[in-house]
């Protein structure tokens, strides 16, 4: 929400609210002084007309900020609505590394090391997402990768049950709009073909808000697992 639009609200509020102290006031100096209306009435009749009025305007002030803030929040939906129309994700059976090197450079400037980890690692051959119900999906937008989230194997588990959701990211510049979403709904839908449990590790409060959305559960006093989620 635009600042300006903000303020409005605050400003039309505090005047509604001084609008009404002053009524307040004014029927109180009537009534316990008896002027007014036992009196000439024309001072204090005029000052309630002009507080009257100056509630109506505060009023109506409110009224057009929240039409406005309305108009701007619409505006922001319809804004990462037409981002969505744009993007594509598809299974990455193998990935071109230069794809992503501007994903990786920014993820590197924002302290995430993750990306680096993903790149170093399928040059290497570590983890190409290949095995038997692995997979690596990515989100295109404008001809660029903006996302990418991967499905493992777990390697900290013995049991061939668990899957593990692997390096997730989406783009600064695209984040609210869905993606990760999207990302995750494929990662699930693979899952559920090979796995009875997907987990996944992150210390950062934002995903695990984001995660626990998808209907993962917390999971505590686990060197490995932060959250987990059920398949079957």
């Amino acid at each position: 929400m635009r600042k300006k639009v903000v303020f409005g609200l605050v400003g039309s509020t505090l005047v509604i609210i001084f609008s009404v102290i002053m009524c307040l006031y004014t029927y109180n100096y009537f009534t316990t002084n008896r002027v007014g209306v036992l009196g000439d009435g024309k001072f204090h009749f005029k000052s309630i007309i002009t507080f009257v009025f100056t509630f109506i305007s505060g009023c109506c002030s409110l009224l057009v900020s929240i039409i406005a803030a309305y108009k701007d929040k619409h505006d922001e939906w319809r804004k990462e609505q037409n981002k969505l129309k744009n993007v594509k994700i598809t299974r990455s059976e193998s990935l071109v590394l230069s794809e992503i090197d501007k994903l990786v450079e920014e993820s590197d400037h924002e302290g995430f090391r993750h990306l680096k980890r993903l790149v170093n690692e399928y040059q290497a051959g570590i983890n190409r997402f290949d095995k038997q119900g692995e997979a690596l999906f990515v989100a295109y937008a404008h001809n660029r990768i903006v996302g990418i989230c991967g499905l493992t194997q777990d390697p900290y588990s013995q049991e061939g049950t668990i899957g593990r959701v692997r390096r997730l990211y989406v783009s600064k510049d695209f984040r609210g709009s869905g993606i990760g979403s999207l990302l995750m709904d494929e990662i699930m839908k693979e899952a559920k073909m090979h796995y009875r449990t997907l987990v996944l590790k992150t210390d950062n409060p934002i995903a695990d808000k984001f995660y626990c959305s998808l209907g993962f559960e917390l999971k505590t006093n686990d060197l490995y697992i932060t959250h987990y989620l059920q398949l079957v």
